[in-house]
């Protein structure tokens, strides 16, 4: 007789509630094996279903980059991502007028539709891929849907609707969302100039010069890069029309930096001796893009600067300029007094003959 909390029990009856216990486990241990087994049949099953899918789309996909076949198989809805993955795949992977095609196959399956109910799902993930699928169709009754996105979406999805956008209507997309153009700060500068740059729309420098009179001090970068990046024959114009405003040192060294027109130079001499070193690097760098002879006596006294960089960028800003020789930059190097002005001289000349 065995005693479990104070209850007299017989041997034989544990025996039997051992026996009973295995026998448990052991069921539930079958039934696991077995769950695992049929849900890993499932799995193979279901893999070998998507890739007979895709081995019987692929094909079509690619003969559509030519012409669209009239009769298309029935679209199995079980693997619409699978086709509208290896639909996007496909567009971006070729271009010019072939797109035209693939457009006209998405519309005879209607994958709009999956892509537009893409927009609300809960996975970022799976919202990109409707964002980025509407864009390559060119879906203009997306359009609302995608410039909410492009407003108030963080920052990936909200560059892959603007994007989108541009695919859509370019010019329209320009208009509509430039403050957002400016004021996201959170945009990669470089992307958005390069959407900016495929427009190829005439008024896109005269619609940044006129977001920069009532743009914040923040969102000024941004133009200042994107007006660069265009070209934009009205950039100095509007590099003037931003330093005559109070800004900070940051945006000033960002419109020295950028500067290209030799009639500006008159707003490098604004800031030669400015108090913050890295504006006096940005002047240094200016006066070696755009100065003339006659600056170049404003770049042999930044060679004696206390700062380092202005003190390099100067003495690389003489050494490159194209009415200076080599006898010339001999001839300043042996008239400094300053020892400081000699050592960035003969470093800037050892890096230049080691190229």
């Amino acid at each position: 007789m065995e005693y479990i909390l104070g209850y007299g029990i017989s041997t034989e009856t544990l025996l039997e509630l051992g026996k009973g216990l295995m026998k448990a486990v052991f069921i539930f241990t079958v039934l696991i094996f077995i769950q695992v087994v049929i849900k890993r049949a499932s799995l193979v099953y279901r893999n070998y279903r998507r890739q007979r899918f895709i081995n019987t789309w692929r094909p079509i996909l690619m003969e559509s980059v030519a012409v669209v076949p009239d009769k298309l198989p029935k679209l199995d809805k079980r693997f619409i991502y699978d086709f509208i993955n290896e639909w996007n795949t496909l567009y971006d992977k070729i271009g010019g007028t072939s797109h035209d095609n693939l457009i006209e196959l998405a519309k005879k399956t209607a994958i709009q539709r999956t892509a537009i109910k893409l927009l609300i799902a809960p996975n970022i993930k799976l919202q990109l891929i409707g964002v980025i699928t509407l864009g390559n169709m060119r879906n203009e009754g997306a359009w609302p849907f995608l410039v909410s996105i492009a407003k108030n979406s963080e920052t990936t999805l909200s560059m892959a609707a603007y994007r989108a956008l541009s695919q859509i209507n370019v010019d329209k997309a320009l208009v509509e969302l430039l403050p957002q153009l400016v004021s996201r700060i959170d945009w990669p500068a470089s992307m958005v100039a390069k959407i900016l740059k495929s427009t190829r729309n005439p008024k896109i420098c005269e619609l940044l010069q006129e977001a920069s009179y009532k743009a914040k001090e923040e969102e000024l970068p941004n133009i200042i890069r994107y007006v660069n990046v265009l070209k934009c024959s009205n950039a100095s114009q509007l590099y003037r029309q931003v330093l005559d405003k109070q800004v900070d040192d940051q945006i000033i060294s960002l419109c020295l930096r950028e500067l290209t027109d030799p009639t500006a130079i008159d707003l490098v001499h604004r800031y030669l001796d400015y108090p913050r070193w890295h504006v006096r690097v940005a002047v240094a760098h200016a006066l070696g893009s755009i100065g003339g002879p006659d600056d170049l006596e404003y770049l042999k006294k930044m060679l004696s600067d206390k700062q380092w960089w202005v003190r390099y960028r100067a003495a690389e800003a003489i050494v490159n300029l194209p009415f200076v020789t080599n006898e010339d930059v001999s001839k300043i190097r042996n008239d400094l007094q300053d020892e400081r002005a000699q050592l960035i001289i003969d470093q800037v000349i050892a890096e230049r003959d080691m190229e």
